[in-house]
């Protein structure tokens, strides 16, 4: 079975893994750098949380600078209309901003 990971730059470490924590997802730190952390969405699907440093490292080019520029919608299946209430009630508490609708 395949499996999807995809690498994400973040300003904080520490915050960004606590955030995806509080949300309820399991956040794993690797096991060989301070710099990188693994959050399992399922499975075979996990977002990988990299330092900026670190991730300026993994690619050619430039990487986007502190300030943002751009946007990335996530989007996550649920079972039910209450998981899905239930996730956006973690996020908010977790310091999300909601989407205006």
């Amino acid at each position: 079975m395949r499996s999807i990971s995809v690498s994400l730059p973040v300003a904080n470490l520490e915050v960004s893994a606590a955030f995806f924590a509080a949300v309820g997802f399991t956040v794993r730190l690797a096991a060989d750098s301070a710099r990188t952390a693994c959050v399992v969405l399922d499975a075979n699907v996990h977002v990988l949380l990299v330092d900026r440093e670190q991730f300026q490292d993994s690619i050619n080019g430039d990487s986007i600078g502190a300030e943002p520029a751009g946007q990335m919608l996530t989007s996550l299946s649920a079972d039910s209309e209450q998981e899905v209430d239930d996730i956006l009630a973690r996020a908010l508490a977790a310091g999300a901003r909601p989407w205006p609708i």
